[in-house]
């Protein structure tokens, strides 16, 4: 757990950078970061809600975004999940 805090911190420090360019309305991370056999080989779950529609820009976040955290990052939008998927996991995710 200690990369998962390590990650938010790093997104809670970079958040209204991140949002003031993004136009984010909320970021969290899920899955495997959270757990406690998470190794720096594997990628780290976002997921990402905008306040207005975002195009092509969103691979330039998920680009900035591994810069920032020094990790793979695997970049979902909420609208872009199926609902039954999100319902899985929804409750695990850790806004920042």
């Amino acid at each position: 757990m200690q990369a998962a805090e390590s990650i938010k911190d790093i997104l809670s420090k970079n958040k209204p950078y991140l949002v003031s360019k993004y136009s984010l309305s909320s970021i969290g991370v899920f899955g495997a970061v959270l757990q406690d056999d998470f190794s720096g080989g594997m990628a780290v779950e976002i997921i990402v809600d905008f306040k207005k529609p975002i195009g092509i820009e969103i691979i330039d976040l998920g680009d900035e975004l591994e810069t920032l955290i020094h990790h793979k990052v695997d970049l979902v939008t909420r609208n872009g999940i199926e609902k039954s998927y999100y319902n899985l996991f929804r409750k695990e995710i850790q806004y920042i």
